[in-house]
């Protein structure tokens, strides 16, 4: 699995997938910015390829992504991940707007991917 974001809600994703879930799920790839949330991301899961862009870490060679980046990205990002064929698990709020949402939805509808929203 690949996080994108590990702030709050993200280092919680990060430790309760690759912990909690572990002998089911790996975080291999992070892609953040904060280096002090970096660095307490890899005293969980040390081996994970950091990524500078979001879309490598998307294109990159994962089954899952983790999004949980600022609000206004969350549908740009799900949307990249779901037409790169990953799985997504998206923390809230789905999008900004309605239009958003529903783009996204029509997104989720067309993909073969699950689709899970962190609520």
């Amino acid at each position: 699995m690949g996080f994108i974001g590990v702030g709050a809600m993200g280092f919680s994703h990060l430790e309760l997938f690759h912990k909690d879930c572990g002998k089911h799920a790996e975080a291999v790839a992070l892609c953040a910015s904060n280096k002090d949330r970096i660095a307490k991301a890899r005293e969980i899961a040390p081996d994970m390829e950091l990524f500078k862009r979001e879309v490598d870490l998307i294109r990159s060679d994962l089954d899952a992504v983790v999004v949980s980046s600022p609000n206004f990205t969350h549908v740009p990002l799900a949307l990249e991940t779901l037409k790169a064929g990953k799985h997504l698990f998206l923390e809230k709020p789905v999008g900004i707007t309605m239009a958003e949402c529903r783009s996204l939805w029509r997104a989720s509808q067309k993909s073969d991917r699950i689709l899970m929203i962190g609520h």
